[in-house]
């Protein structure tokens, strides 16, 4: 088998195939599930001979090529068989210094790996609309004439928190915003970028501390032109840092 190696190729750019083969010691009489969390940036999976889910065009050639990222949940159910051979075809062309597996591949029984899975949905689901409720609460007593700043500092708070965990983990947030590979990246930086810096504003307010010095301003502008760098800085060298995770 062959997989991406970015030390040899300096990019991570290519074709690269995983192949696994899982030894039964006896047949099994339930279905499995496999739960891909993560794979940059199209893929194929097959289990002996049976290709179960594909997303994006596979190609060894970046015109051929397209992308299509998400997580994703496959069930197989194995028939009198003493093996599984499991094959993981990936091509990556977007991602500079991350391609094929990049996180973890849950398997197991099915209806074990479906209630982890969905449990994970659920308290996404869950933890983001609680936060953007929140949010809405504190920017409607906001509008209602009561102009504290540190209630729009919240609101915006709530609304990166909730975005963070809407592009992380399960890409919820992706299901219903189609955007391309670059901008999944820049929206979960972005999130992360905005979440760390309203807190901080939060925390000044609510110990009232109102100075406002050389320190605090050198970060604010670092900030700034760090965001300003991530959301119109060139494409490759944008996917360099968020690979490198300099943020």
């Amino acid at each position: 088998s062959t997989a991406f190696n970015p030390s040899e190729q300096k990019k991570a750019y290519g074709y690269g195939t995983y192949h696994m083969r899982i030894l039964l010691d006896q047949p099994l009489s339930e279905p499995l599930s496999f739960w891909f969390q993560s794979i940059y940036t199209s893929s194929e999976v097959e289990i002996n001979g049976t290709v179960l889910a594909r997303f994006g065009v596979l190609s060894d050639e970046k015109e051929e090529h397209v992308y299509v990222t998400k997580a994703f949940l496959i069930s197989y159910t194995p028939t009198d068989q003493k093996h599984l051979d499991l094959f993981v075809r990936t091509s990556n062309y977007e991602s500079p210094l991350k391609g094929g597996i990049i996180r973890s591949v849950e398997f197991g029984i099915q209806h074990e790996v479906d209630t982890i899975y969905w449990n994970s949905i659920g308290l996404q689901l869950v933890v983001g609309v609680m936060l953007l409720l929140h949010g809405l609460y504190l920017l409607i007593i906001y509008l209602m004439d009561v102009r504290k700043t540190e209630l729009i500092i919240f609101f915006l708070m709530m609304v990166a928190a909730a975005v963070s965990i809407g592009v992380e983990h399960n890409g919820l947030l992706f299901r219903f915003l189609h955007v391309d590979f670059a901008w999944m990246l820049r929206l979960k930086v972005l999130s992360y970028i905005g979440f760390c810096l309203f807190l901080l504003l939060m925390g000044r307010e609510l110990l009232g501390n109102r100075r406002k010095g050389k320190a605090f301003y050198s970060y604010i502008l670092s900030v700034l032109i760090f965001t300003l760098f991530i959301i119109v800085g060139p494409e490759e060298a944008v996917l360099y840092i968020i690979g490198k995770g300099y943020y």
